[in-house]
């Protein structure tokens, strides 16, 4: 965040920085409900994908359990992002 609001140049308040990217997740968590999937050219895709019911235990007794269906977010780094990962 600090490094976010010195490329600013000072004009970006710690708290202004905060505000704008709560409010980008804001839009990404929006994005993904309404159409499934977020692209960001240069750093990925997040997507939203069901994970199916199966089985499973309950660590405290043992006892098998049904876990049901449950959508959850996946992401996508794009090339580029991997690249400057690799360094």
């Amino acid at each position: 965040m600090d490094r976010l609001c010195a490329d600013a140049e000072g004009t970006l308040s710690r708290t202004r920085a905060s505000e704008l990217i709560e409010r980008m997740f804001e839009h990404i968590a929006d994005t993904l409900v309404e159409q499934g999937r977020f692209s960001q050219p240069g750093f990925g895709t997040f997507s939203v994908q069901v994970r199916g019911a199966h089985p499973g235990k309950n660590p405290r007794t043992g006892e098998t359990i049904q876990i049901p269906e449950t959508p959850t977010v996946r992401f996508k780094p794009a090339d580029k992002l991997r690249a400057r990962l690799k360094g």
